[in-house]
């Protein structure tokens, strides 16, 4: 592996553990998990040397650690409620999204009347 290839590995690493670092950090104090900060992640630092990605990496593999299965039992209605509502959310723009297309599309390329049909049949 080339120097170049081990730094695009070590920044592709870094903007991922920056992506995770606030959920685990919410989840550490939402179940009071005794794990300092990790000051690397937590920097705004776009592109860290290694021993900072290390720092990092080690923070993760302690917090893995800290889980259990009692925490992952109690994690469960948080995360599908979560889910539940993102999924929802999602849903409803898609209906929506689909409705609008739906209507523009009759408007446009039929009569009025019968562009009118078309829609009452959507609703």
């Amino acid at each position: 592996m080339t120097v170049t290839a081990k730094t695009k590995d070590l920044a592709a690493e870094w903007r991922e553990a920056r992506l995770l670092h606030p959920l685990y950090s919410a989840l550490a104090r939402e179940f009071v998990i005794d794990l300092p900060p990790c000051t690397d992640l937590e920097s705004t630092v776009d592109d860290p040397p290694q021993e900072s990605v290390e720092h990092a990496r080690q923070w993760f593999l302690e917090m893995d650690q800290k889980k259990n299965i009692l925490d992952t039992i109690t994690m469960f209605p948080l995360f599908h409620g979560i889910v539940s509502k993102f999924l929802y959310e999602r849903q409803m723009l898609s209906y929506h999204y689909r409705f609008y297309t739906s209507i523009k599309t009759a408007l446009h390329s039929t009569p009025t009347h019968e562009a009118l049909n078309n829609i009452k049949s959507l609703l």
